[in-house]
């Protein structure tokens, strides 16, 4: 008795990671044939998809604003006299010294050359967090497989391969099918740049934080949908390796505000009004603000969502899972444009609680509600990917303010329930 007391109080003190944390392990324990096999179809599959964007020899809409900004700064003036140029002056610089180098044209292919490895980067490390419907056998089961003999080792690489053509499967049907990555390839916007560089310094903040904090101070210097993830990596770091998370947190924060002020005209962008573009089609929380007469800024904005994700963070304590579920959705939340392509940063969310709903539903007491949860979390994955805000503009006040707060309180829980259960799920 005495001794099922004292094994009750460890597993408190430290619970065993959940089947996110072990089907993540499992993940960057493959290969590194494996990981670049999927990236291989991966790309074949949107090569497919988006071909015609992808090779389309004229600018599309936002490389237009990005290719003026760069020329603007060759003639020495600020990028931010073009209309729509709300990025740090940074990426102004870095395009300019682009263009000089390999020509508008060389420039613009290897801007969507980069932007597509990041987005094929992003699916693939939120597949990592997708679990096999039975429990993956682990990192020791992937390398023993390669010399077992035995039933046992043949057993273990057939449910490798398996657990790889799931992952596969779920981000290529990502690839395919959401709408924010249409839209980004149709307007040309580099979000998916800054958000794989973003995915990356996350995912390795724990084992290199040496080279997480650079890549995130990258993604940010780049377009700023993650700053408000310094804050959360530097008070509220995931259990497990905390001084790892604050230092990638300490360096990105301190390599963002070299890049950001390191060159003219950036507090030129904290002036950009974004007030009319901030009202139509985005169902960000600075919109609803700004509906509602608030009068609270984007700093404003920024400061209060992070203030609420520490609060959660520090309530929860949340597992290294949970905590990259709400760090990505303090960034959404915390932007003051969310638009389709914005939100690919939370692709890991919609992998971990899609991944947990069908892990749990057959191990559920009662039966008769078994299929209630995947069908809600299901549900809650489609609103956050498939929410048309452009469809709720100038609808009466009190009606487009309730629409706004669905796809917003919609991702919040999803990220609860990832919180929730994540640990030991």
């Amino acid at each position: 008795m005495q001794s099922s007391e004292s094994g009750s109080t460890s597993e408190r003190q430290a619970p065993a990671p959940g089947r996110l944390t072990t089907a993540f392990d499992q993940w960057s324990a493959l290969p590194w044939r494996m990981h670049l096999l999927a990236m291989m179809v991966l790309a074949l599959i949107g090569l497919l998809r988006y071909w015609t964007l992808l090779s389309a020899p004229d600018a599309h809409i936002d490389e237009s604003i990005y290719e003026h900004a760069f020329q603007l700064i060759a003639e020495g003036r600020s990028p931010y006299e073009v209309p729509g140029y709300y990025y740090p002056t940074a990426f102004a610089y870095f395009g300019h010294w682009l263009v000089e180098n390999l020509g508008v044209i060389g420039a613009r292919l290897a801007l969507r050359a980069c932007n597509y490895l990041a987005l094929l980067i992003t699916l693939w490390l939120s597949a990592a967090w997708w679990c096999q419907l039975n429990d993956v056998r682990g990192a020791r089961g992937a390398r023993g497989a390669r010399g077992a003999r035995g039933a046992r080792g043949a057993r273990g690489a057939r449910t490798v391969r398996s657990a790889w053509l799931e992952r596969v499967a779920f981000a290529g049907l990502l690839l395919v099918l959401s709408p924010g990555i249409k839209m980004g390839m149709y307007v040309g916007n580099l979000s998916f740049l800054a958000i794989g560089l973003a995915l990356l310094g996350l995912t390795f903040a724990g084992q290199r934080p040496l080279v997480a904090g650079p890549a995130l101070a990258l993604s940010v210097a780049l377009k700023p949908i993650a700053a408000a993830i310094f804050p959360l990596l530097v008070l509220t770091p995931p259990t497990g390796k905390t001084a790892a998370h604050r230092l990638a947190g300490i360096l990105g924060g301190a390599l963002t505000l070299v890049l950001w002020l390191a060159f003219p005209y950036f507090f030129e962008l904290l002036g950009q009004s974004v007030e009319r573009i901030g009202l139509i089609r985005t169902w960000s929380l600075y919109r609803l603000a700004n509906l509602l007469n608030l009068g609270i800024g984007r700093l404003v904005l920024l400061t209060l969502v992070v203030l609420a994700a520490l609060i959660a963070g520090r309530w929860a304590r949340a597992s290294r899972p949970g905590w990259l579920a709400l760090a990505t959705t303090a960034s959404v939340l915390a932007t003051p444009l969310i638009w389709a392509h914005t939100l690919i940063i939370v692709f890991p969310v919609i992998a971990m609680a899609g991944s947990l709903a069908r892990q749990r539903w057959p191990n559920r007491d009662q039966r008769r509600n078994a299929w209630a949860e995947p069908i809600l979390i299901t549900l809650g994955c489609g609103v956050v990917l498939f929410y048309n805000a452009g469809a709720i503009d100038r609808l009466p006040l009190v009606v487009e303010a309730l629409l706004l707060l669905i796809p917003a309180a919609t991702l919040a829980l999803l990220t609860a329930y990832v919180v929730r259960f994540s640990l030991n799920d």
